[in-house]
């Protein structure tokens, strides 16, 4: 994903995230992904309720970086260990069609 800079930027992030989001879902409930890589989202989610950070909380702003930037890795790393196949199969409800 690219870095935001402008609103148009801003706005492609936002929507390539709602779709990585939806293909994320959709992936975790379909069968033949991999049990093993379907602990990836939870772990990630996990993450943000356990006492530890990897930068406190109570710096301002990078305290919550951190917790965004592990969110969106795990679901980044989750969607790229999915199968091909099954991702251009969910994608193509979107309407897209093509598998990064």
């Amino acid at each position: 994903m690219a870095r935001p800079t402008s609103l148009g930027n801003v706005i492609s992030f936002v929507v390539q995230l709602t779709r990585d989001a939806r293909l994320a879902w959709r992936l975790m409930r379909d069968d033949r992904v991999p049990g093993i890589v379907k602990i990836i989202p939870p772990l990630a989610l996990v993450y943000l309720v356990l006492p530890f950070d990897l930068m406190p909380d109570f710096v301002p702003l990078l305290g919550q970086v951190d917790d965004l930037a592990i969110v969106l890795l795990g679901l980044r790393l989750f969607i790229y260990l999915c199968p091909k196949q099954v991702k251009q199969e969910h994608l193509a409800g979107f309407g897209r069609t093509t598998v990064r």
